[in-house]
């Protein structure tokens, strides 16, 4: 499926799965009741999240939280990259993808990376193979689930295993830039 972004519809996101698999009727309230409220904080993790995926320059940033949130994310985010030993290799970036799952749900993923390399898996016959690097960032101060518990991150993993069959294994990664460790 390629659907785009305005052909969500009303079809939940999995940002939203985590407060669905806690009350049902979330999504179809969020349907049916307008917002009310303050909106200024959801305004300001998009800025973030758009710094981040045009990788604004730092001496750009003149916001200081901005600034320290743009380096604490790319420093975890390196980090990650390091573990997985992705920091010379080659491989392809997505930022801002949206997955589906068939037309019944969907999710937009803030960074996506795909690499190959040589694995045996038991056989004695190494094959080139097929891996995935996901992160969700979480530019705001506050508690979220941690990765191993955080709905939304499995769904889009799932997502990423669905439509890509032919990746071995996806990793995964909070990027909180204001907690310690920051991923």
């Amino acid at each position: 499926m390629n659907k785009s972004d305005k052909d969500r519809g009303e079809a939940p996101s999995a940002s939203k799965l985590g407060a669905i698999s806690l009350c049902r009727g979330h999504h179809n309230a969020n349907k049916i009741f307008p917002w009310y409220g303050e909106r200024s904080e959801a305004n300001e993790g998009t800025i973030r999240h758009e710094i981040e995926e045009n990788q604004t320059p730092l001496d750009e940033i003149e916001d200081d939280d901005r600034k320290i949130c743009a380096y604490n994310s790319r420093r975890a985010m390196r980090w990650c990259r390091e573990d997985l030993g992705l920091d010379n290799s080659d491989t392809k970036i997505e930022v801002e993808r949206r997955l589906w799952w068939d037309d019944s749900w969907s999710g937009q993923l803030d960074y996506l990376e795909f690499w190959s390399q040589t694995m045996d898996h038991g056989d004695g016959e190494p094959k080139l193979t097929d891996y995935a690097f996901l992160a969700d960032y979480k530019m705001l101060r506050g508690n979220h689930d941690p990765a191993p518990e955080n709905v939304q991150l499995l769904a889009q993993a799932c997502l990423v295993a669905k439509n890509f069959p032919n990746i071995y294994k996806v990793y995964v990664a909070l990027i909180e830039p204001f907690q310690d460790p920051s991923y």
